[in-house]
């Protein structure tokens, strides 16, 4: 969303506002014609080759399927004595039962550690990365300028004598 903000010229709570309410991919089909608008093609171009629509995709599904599961309660005996106690430990792995937007198959069960969430928050970070370090990347015109610079700079260093 950060990205719609910057490429809009919107602060990020009028772009919230916005666009709040859609999906990721209703997200990137914004970003892609700002840019476009913007005379970014290049940068579409490589998001398309660095392939982080399947990535994020991927992430995605995987967050969901996480968060909008209907998790079971770890269960206990109805004895007086039990609803006095405190809860058991939470299970190992975690159950429960998630909906399907496509498909046949209306209810699916889940079950998840804690490890593989983590992991899936790990990867879900590691795509922000990904989109902050494609986002900042130099335009062709700005790689050339580098380029050239750094030809000028080793120029000079080779030049001037070392001085012992």
């Amino acid at each position: 969303m950060w990205l719609i903000s910057e490429e809009s010229g919107t602060s990020i709570e009028k772009t919230f506002a916005m666009i709040a309410g859609n999906g990721i991919h209703s997200w990137l089909d914004i970003l892609k014609r700002l840019l476009l608008a913007n005379g970014k093609e290049w940068l579409w171009d490589e998001f398309k080759k660095l392939k982080l629509q399947q990535s994020i995709d991927d992430a995605h599904t995987a967050r969901n399927a996480i968060v909008h599961a209907a998790w079971n309660s770890p269960t206990r005996d109805t004895k007086l004595l039990e609803l006095a106690s405190p809860i058991t430990k939470p299970p190992m792995v975690a159950e429960g039962i998630g909906f399907k937007k496509k498909g046949s198959q209306i209810a699916i069960s889940v079950k998840y550690s804690a490890a593989e969430m983590r992991e899936v928050a790990k990867k879900t970070q590691a795509i922000r990365k990904e989109l902050l370090l494609w986002s900042a990347m130099p335009s062709p015109e700005q790689k050339k300028q580098l380029r050239a610079q750094a030809l000028l700079t080793s120029r000079r260093k080779r030049r001037t004598p070392s001085r012992q």
